[in-house]
Formats: C-alpha cells, structure tokens, sequence
C-alpha cells in the first residue's frame, strides 16, 4: 500500500513540508570568559556572571540582544560569592557573599549597596515579585541559611541613588518565620484568584511554597486589596506555628 493512501485513511493530511522549529535555540555570545564562571544567570536578555582568576575576582553583566558585555566589572578580592539572585525582569539583584554581607545591585548601577540589615546571614532563596518594577521589586521573601525567612522590597530612586526598603518604615527587613535549623533552599509566592475575583481590586489569595533539603511547606492566606503597607506576608506566617523538631 502507498503510505500516502495510510495518510488519507487516517483523515489526517498534513500540508507543512517543514520540520517543526526547535523549541531552543543554541547561539554564540562574544563573550571572552578570562577566567573560572562560578555563577551564572540570564532573565529577560540580561545576563551577570561571577568570573574568577589567580589576578582577580570579577562580577561582570552582560546584554544578550547586544551580545556585549557591559564593560562595568565589579571587583572584590577578600570575599567569596556564594549566591546571585535576579528578579524576572533583569532589573535587580541580590548578591549574598561567604562572609554573611548581603548586597544590591540594580542594572542601571556601577556599584554594589550593601544591604546592612541582612549582614550576618547568607541568603539562600529568594521569592520575587512577578509584578517587579524597574525601580521598585514590589515585596519580596527572603530564605536564610539560618532557616529564616524574611520580608522586604528594594526601591531605586529617579536619582540613581539605591536603597533597600522594607514595608515597615522603621525596618528594612522583617523577620516573618524560623523553621528551624534547616537551610531555606527555595521559596516562591503568588495569587490566587477565583471566581468573579478582580485580581486588583479585590483581596489577594496568597500561596507560599518553602523548601528545605528534606520538606515542603505550603502556606495559605488572604492579604489585603494591595500589596503595598505593613507587612504583606505577617499574617499568612502568624497563622502556622513555628516547625520544631
């Protein structure tokens, strides 16, 4: 039998002559890496990476649609990355060092500000805000290695000048949750709407997943009409107790 007269049989005729398009595509960047990559990520066409040699330590970014790096390297010598972070955007980033000194980087900054409220903890998760901003994340939760998990937003102001807010006033970071002694690896928050619900205009169903190397940890509740006050996320965590051993 002709396979053509199988084809008709099965009702099925396919009129496309053309392979399927692959779903990734593989290019060259000319990037010239000088040395070891230690830590790489790439969101929205922005990429940073942590290049390390016997002459230097090096954080470098890089603009993908350009294929260019961005010629502003950021050294430090008496410290070890241990974590980067980028937010969906490109736009932020949280940079956690072995010393326990935290810092923030904005894309549109040469230097990095130090996040004072977070020295002495090595930030090991972050959980951004889908709906960040260029110069404002929206809230955000942090994981520490000490198995805390805290509460904050980085603002950039119109001047260039950089700094790290928190949704109480006096803070710049709340702490909302201990689970323990338990490294947070992951965590991720976002919305559920349901029905008729108004996703701007009505209260926010919040999820919450937390992640350690042996568990995972659902949190539920409703937050108020915005996201923006006193502390999003405090009464999602005051509702759970404390995990003990």
């Amino acid at each position: 039998m002709n396979p053509s007269d199988e084809v008709l049989r099965g009702g099925y005729i396919s009129t496309s002559l053309d392979p399927p398009a692959a779903m990734f595509q593989r290019t060259s960047i000319p990037i010239p890496f000088t040395g070891t990559v230690t830590h790489l990520r790439v969101c929205s066409g922005f990429l940073i990476y942590v290049m390390v040699n016997r002459e230097m330590k090096v954080i470098r970014r890089a603009n993908m649609a350009s294929k260019t790096d961005e010629k502003d390297d950021i050294e430090f010598r008496d410290d070890d990355v241990e974590n980067i972070y980028m937010d969906p955007t490109g736009d932020h980033v949280i940079i956690s060092m072995a010393s326990e000194s935290n810092y923030y980087l904005h894309r549109l900054s040469k230097s990095l500000k130090i996040l004072s409220k977070f020295s002495g903890h090595i930030i090991s998760a972050v959980a951004w805000n889908d709906e960040c901003a260029l110069r404002y994340t929206g809230p955000l939760l942090v994981g520490t290695k000490k198995g805390l998990v805290f509460e904050t937003s980085l603002v950039a102001s119109e001047e260039g000048k950089f700094r790290i807010a928190s949704s109480a006033a006096e803070q710049y970071a709340k702490q909302l949750y201990d689970i323990g002694d338990f490294t947070v690896s992951g965590l991720a928050y976002g919305r559920v709407t349901t029905g008729q619900q108004k996703r701007r205009l009505q209260s926010h169903n919040i999820f919450i997943l937390l992640v350690t190397s042996g568990r995972l940890y659902q949190f539920f509740g409703t937050v108020g009409s915005t996201l923006e006050g006193h502390s999003v996320f405090q009464s999602i965590f005051e509702a759970t107790k404390t995990y003990k051993k």
